[in-house]
């Protein structure tokens, strides 16, 4: 089971301090599915970064079994035998990826308003898709023949971007894959 007690995280940027989770408590029992979901600022991907052990959190605590993951050691959470599939340079973040039916990894760069099509054998970037705003999120193949990516994006402190915080549609000539259906 993993259990999350009263997590807190802030960021600190500039004198101001953001509270970014505020006390976020959960279990999700084994073999049990769970969608993290709220507006684009809430601090899911922050939650997840912390449950993952990629960033740290404040304070609370975090447990996968009998295990509390704050005190596991660097080796023990470091990953053995990895390779980087797409460097991901400058002043951005990979954030939501799909895949297309070549195998192709679609990776959204928050920070640098594209979505970047990559070949995960090599790391080549071989498309990019730009959008009107900066903080592309999420993304997915949709439509009646899976060639349309779906974008969103964050609208996080960035009013002079009219675009951001929408969803956008592009038709590509590539085709995405179906995702798989929770069949409960």
């Amino acid at each position: 089971m993993l259990s999350v007690q009263d997590l807190h995280k802030s960021y600190q940027v500039g004198k101001t301090t953001y509270e970014v989770l505020k006390g976020v408590s959960l279990e999700v029992a084994k073999g049990e599915f769970v969608a993290v979901m709220g507006p684009s600022g809430s601090g899911k991907t922050t939650l997840l970064n912390c449950i993952s052990c990629y960033i740290p959190a404040d304070s609370g605590s975090i447990r996968l079994g009998s295990q509390e993951l704050a005190r596991l050691d660097e080796d023990t959470l470091t990953l053995h035998d990895h390779r980087v599939i797409a460097p991901i340079e400058g002043n951005m973040v990979p954030d939501g990826m799909t895949m297309d039916e070549e195998g192709m990894l679609w990776v959204c760069h928050w920070g640098g308003g594209f979505v970047g099509r990559y070949d995960p054998r090599d790391g080549r970037l071989l498309a990019r898709v730009e959008i009107p705003a900066s903080q592309c999120s999420s993304c997915c193949f949709g439509g009646p023949d899976m060639q349309t990516l779906f974008i969103t994006c964050g609208a996080v402190n960035c009013p002079e971007e009219s675009e951001a915080g929408k969803v956008f549609a592009v038709h590509l000539p590539y085709r995405g894959v179906e995702s798989w259906k929770y069949r409960g």
